[in-house]
C-alpha cells in the first residue's frame, strides 16, 4: 500500500502575482487569476499563488513540509507582510488505500508556528486503485 502526500504554501486573495514572486524571490509552482477556469470547470473566485515541493508524492508529508521550510524560512518576514493583505496557509494532502498514519518533525511543523498559520489537511482513504491516480 502506498501513501501519497503533498504540501503547498498558498497565498490567495486579490493579488499581483508577479509582485508576489518578485517579493518572495521564488516563482510559484502554480498560480491562477480570479475568473480563470479550473480543470473541473470551476471558476476561481480569487487569485492564487502556490508553491509545492517538487518531490514524488510517495515521499512522506514530513519531507514535503521540510522542503517548504528550507525554501521559505529566510522569507518569513516577507510572508508576514503579505499576510497583511492576503490569505496565507499551507495545504497538506495525504491519500492512503487503508488505515495508516503519519508523524511530523518539529522542523516540518515550524512553518506553522513562525507564520502563525493553520495547517489544512485533506485525508483521503480509498481502495488501492483509487489512490494510485
Amino acid at each position: 500500500m502506498t501513501v501519497r502526500s503533498k504540501a503547498s504554501l498558498r497565498i490567495y486573495g486579490e493579488l499581483d502575482l508577479e509582485a508576489i514572486s518578485d517579493e518572495i524571490g521564488i516563482s510559484p509552482s502554480y498560480s491562477h487569476k480570479k475568473g480563470d477556469v479550473g480543470q473541473v470547470r470551476t471558476v476561481f473566485e480569487t487569485d492564487m499563488w502556490s508553491l509545492s515541493a517538487p518531490l514524488d508524492r510517495t515521499e512522506e508529508l514530513d519531507r514535503h513540509l521540510e522542503w517548504l521550510v528550507d525554501r521559505l524560512q529566510d522569507r518569513y518576514v516577507v510572508l508576514e507582510r503579505i499576510k497583511a493583505h492576503a490569505n496565507v496557509d499551507v495545504f497538506c494532502s495525504v491519500t492512503a488505500a487503508e488505515q495508516d498514519g503519519f508523524s511530523l518533525s518539529p522542523k516540518a511543523m515550524s512553518i506553522f508556528h513562525h507564520l502563525q498559520i493553520e495547517m489544512e489537511i485533506s485525508l483521503i482513504l480509498g481502495t488501492e486503485s483509487e489512490t494510485a491516480a
